[in-house]
């Protein structure tokens, strides 16, 4: 805006009148003017009018307070900045607790426990009485019936079919993605990248400039860190197992882990009669989002067509529908005449609650 200098002290504090471009109204107010400006500029000067709010025409200064609107956006800016600080906080813990969870699930794979990789320990010094462990039945008929009997339809819509990885490189599937944290460390580099370009031109606050390095550092480093300790390492084998070149397949039934609702294949031999018993189960991810984990799950009886090296190691990838489901962990082998695997079969099934007990890990 043009403005006419009105009165000007020797420091360059001025009265200035100008027209309001909204209301065609003349407005009076302080500004700072440039005391060393040309004399032929005397009663001359130029300014920027706020365009919004209640504050619509007020007079930009700098130096002199001419609107509220600054002490407004002030306040704005600084609650968003304690959102963001409080936001970055909040997760930096979350990521913390996963990568706690997430080390937990390698010792399991490590040491091939499959009792606690579900989240359960095993009470051992209590064992069920005999006649109580033969009257429970565990075949096939058994466990297709319960599944039949608890399963409820999901309404929803099955999620978007995932980039089948014998076709494509792994980085386009979105699971192994997120498994491998790569996506972390590019989020991290754009904002280091951000923070950069805005410290260079000098065109972002100083609290911006350091909140988005801060933050693009912590991401980073800690991305980094999983996908080269262990989160490429992990894609890489279950890569080479759903690529595998011969396959076996195998009768499912689908439960849920009665502790965290993860679910579970339970697996029976080739051509499995009725009264055929389980001999492995195979946790997996829940395919559908955070909100729906179960989403996209497939049909609670069918069979997988299960890829891997058995004798080699235990990451077995199954595929069914003709669509991945990726592991928790290793494929665990089951025998109904061990008392323990016995225990947790029947844990499955939703029973013997004395001799499992869940419990979440200290992650902190």
């Amino acid at each position: 805006m043009e403005l006419t200098v009105v009165q000007e002290d020797a420091s360059g504090r001025c009265t200035v009148v100008w027209e309001d471009p909204w209301s065609g109204s003349e407005r009076r107010g302080p500004f700072q003017c440039d005391p060393d400006r040309d004399p032929i500029l005397r009663d001359f000067e130029t300014g920027f009018v706020v365009s919004y709010g209640p504050w619509k025409g007020d007079l930009y200064n700098a130096d002199l307070d001419g609107t509220p609107a600054n002490t407004v956006n002030d306040g704005l800016f600084l609650s968003g900045f304690l959102v963001l600080v409080g936001s970055g906080i909040g997760g930096g813990v979350r990521y913390a607790r996963r990568a706690a969870q997430r080390r937990t699930a390698r010792r399991v794979r490590t040491t091939g426990d499959p009792w606690s990789a579900t989240g359960l320990s095993v009470g051992m010094a209590e064992q069920p009485p005999a006649d109580t462990e033969k009257s429970v039945d565990l075949s096939y008929a058994a466990w297709t019936e319960l599944v039949r009997r608890t399963c409820v339809p999901s309404p929803d819509p099955r999620p978007r079919r995932e980039a089948d990885v014998r076709a494509v490189p792994w980085w386009r599937v979105r699971t192994l993605r997120e498994l491998s944290q790569l996506e972390g460390v590019l989020l991290g580099s754009i904002l280091l990248l951000l923070a950069l370009l805005l410290w260079r031109s000098g065109s972002g606050t100083g609290a911006i400039v350091i909140m988005a390095g801060a933050v693009g550092s912590v991401t980073v480093v800690g991305c980094a860190r999983h996908a080269a300790s262990h989160g490429l390492a992990d894609v890489r084998r279950l890569v080479r197992a759903a690529r595998a070149p011969i396959s076996v397949v195998r009768p499912y039934v689908l439960v849920h882990d009665p502790c965290d609702g993860a679910p579970v294949l339970v697996l029976f031999p080739a051509h499995a009669r009725p009264d055929t018993q389980p001999d492995a189960v195979l946790a997996v991810r829940a395919p559908g989002s955070d909100r729906r984990p179960q989403r996209g799950l497939p049909d609670p009886v069918g069979t997988a067509d299960l890829r891997g090296w058995l004798d080699e190691e235990s990451t077995v990838v199954p595929w069914i529908e003709d669509r991945a489901f990726w592991p928790l962990h290793g494929w665990r082998k089951m025998r109904a005449g061990v008392t323990e695997d016995r225990n947790f079969l029947r844990h499955l099934m939703g029973g013997t609650e004395e001799l499992f007990a869940c419990h979440r890990a200290n992650t902190l």
